[in-house]
């Protein structure tokens, strides 16, 4: 088992590996089996931010690590040598537990600062989704064809917090 300290000395990562020992919530000693990732969606799209949705199931951890790749269909680059290197952008890794070993979980990641689109110019995002178990088994999810996932964000305004008052002061 490797534990790595950042610069924060509360905090210590251990990253388990498929080593013969049974490490960390692993429940078999060997995993060697990346997680399966399905149903991947983008139920929620907005102007700007958009959700991904995707069920994660793990045959020998309940801990996985999760991300979103994603590029403008400008910016894909489908002839790049690496899979993950297609895409310009990764969202912030999220933790997802299954609960048990061997259960299944639904889970969601926002992307935000998405362009939006416009009535005549519609933005298309490109995108895929990497779940990673303890052992660093990893499963990098597109369509069964190999292309990537795609979403068009909504034209209209982005949302706006707190009130909006008219410039005539009405």
């Amino acid at each position: 088992v490797k534990t790595v300290k950042n610069s924060n000395p509360y905090i210590t990562y251990i990253t388990a590996k498929p080593d013969g020992i049974l490490n960390e919530d692993e429940s078999s000693a060997n995993d060697t089996v990346a997680p399966t990732v399905t149903n991947v969606s983008a139920p929620t799209i907005l102007a700007t931010s958009a959700t991904i949705r995707f069920d994660a199931y793990d045959n020998a951890a309940s801990q996985l690590n999760a991300a979103v790749y994603y590029a403008a269909s400008s910016d894909y680059n489908s002839a790049a040598s690496s899979t993950r290197s297609k895409y310009t952008n990764i969202s912030a890794p999220k933790y997802v537990s299954t609960g048990t070993v061997g259960s299944s979980t639904t889970a969601y990641i926002t992307i935000a600062g998405l362009t939006k689109s416009t009535q005549l110019s519609p933005v298309v995002y490109k995108y895929a989704v990497e779940v990673c178990d303890i052992t660093g088994n990893c499963n990098f999810k597109e369509q069964s064809d190999g292309t990537p996932y795609q979403l068009t964000t909504a034209n209209g305004p982005a949302i706006v917090s707190g009130s909006i008052v008219p410039s005539n002061g009405a």
